[in-house]
Formats: structure tokens, C-alpha cells, sequence
């Protein structure tokens, strides 16, 4: 008997706590501050999450943004490549051109002196010699309009030729001016001197 006595008082204290602390906790959860706490925690791990998503964001924009301006650079580094050999080619075409027009005019020169040669005449009976006019005078191209004959360099002077214009600071035109030669054959030979 003693027992089940126990037994009656323990249940229904046992119920009267549990009653008590669900009470409690529906209160806390339910109240402002608890749902003020609640909320609070929810807004860090969002601000967590933000400020790691953009974190990697900003990784990636600066990688991407590398990538672009390492594009650029050797985007800028072509044009410059071909803008020089554009003018190279240009100087190349002019030059030629100005050979084209020298020799067109020197076979002119030629054409006219063979054809101005007076042709030979078949002897007639002389009954009389007939006074004949003097021959056309050919009108020949006057000296300063010749090309002088420069004698061929080898190789390698015009190589040493290049080295000490190079080491006295003259950039690549102003050589290939002096030397009569192209700037892409100074180029090439400044390349091989600085590989050398």
C-alpha cells in the first residue's frame, strides 16, 4: 500500500512539472524576445553566408579581371608587332616603287638610243652625193639622275657595320638609313645580337 501511496503522489507531481516547464518553454518561444534571439541567430548565419558568397565572388571578378587585362596587354603587344611591320612594308613597297620608276626610265634611255640609231642604207649609184642632215641628237639622262653603283657588302660587314651603329645608340630607321638596306633586315640582325 505504501507503494501505490508513492506512486499517486509522484504522478501527479511528476505531471504538474511537466506542465509547468512546457509552459515555460512556449512562453520563451513564443514571446518577443525569444523570437527576437531566434531571429538574431537566423540573420548572423545569413550574414555568414552573404559575406562568403561574396568573398568568392569577388575572387572570381578579380581572376576574370586578370585574365582580361593579361589579354589586353598581349592584345597591345600584336598591334604594335604589326603596325611595325606595316611600316616596314610600306618602306619596302616605296623603295621598290622608286626602283620600278629608275629603271623604266633608264630603259627608256636605252629604247631611245636603239631606236634613234640611224639604219643602214643600201648604196645607190653615186650620181651625185647628196648632202644629208646630221643624225637626231639622242638626248641621254643627265648624271645626277643615276643611280651610283654601290659595291655589295658582305654579310658579315654590314652585320659589324649594324653592331656599331647599334652600341652608338642610332635606332633601328636611322641604321637602316645609313646602310642603305631595309629596317626588317636590321631588326632581324639586332635580334641575332642580343640571342648572340
Amino acid at each position: 500500500m505504501n507503494l501505490s501511496l508513492i506512486v499517486l503522489i509522484i504522478c501527479p507531481a511528476l505531471c504538474i512539472v511537466m506542465f509547468i516547464y512546457l509552459k515555460w518553454y512556449i512562453q520563451n518561444r513564443t514571446s518577443a524576445s525569444g523570437v527576437i534571439k531566434e531571429t538574431r541567430v537566423e540573420v548572423k548565419r545569413w550574414i555568414n553566408e552573404i559575406n562568403l558568397s561574396i568573398a568568392d565572388i569577388n575572387s572570381v571578378t578579380d581572376r576574370n579581371l586578370q585574365l582580361i587585362e593579361d589579354k589586353i596587354i598581349k592584345l597591345n603587344e600584336i598591334i604594335e608587332d604589326t603596325d611595325k611591320r606595316i611600316s616596314v612594308y610600306v618602306k619596302e613597297v616605296e623603295k621598290s616603287r622608286t626602283s620600278e620608276a629608275l629603271y623604266t626610265q633608264l630603259g627608256r634611255g636605252v629604247r631611245a638610243a636603239i631606236h634613234n640609231t640611224p639604219a643602214p642604207e643600201t648604196p645607190k649609184p653615186p650620181p651625185a652625193p647628196p648632202v644629208q642632215p646630221p643624225p637626231p641628237v639622242q638626248r641621254m639622262l643627265p648624271l645626277e639622275d643615276t643611280v651610283p653603283v654601290k659595291p655589295q657588302k658582305t654579310k658579315k660587314e654590314i652585320r659589324t657595320h649594324i653592331d656599331q651603329l647599334a652600341e652608338e645608340g642610332l635606332s633601328s630607321p636611322q641604321i637602316a638609313a645609313q646602310l642603305g638596306i631595309s629596317i626588317a633586315e636590321v631588326d632581324i640582325a639586332m635580334q641575332i645580337r642580343r640571342r648572340g
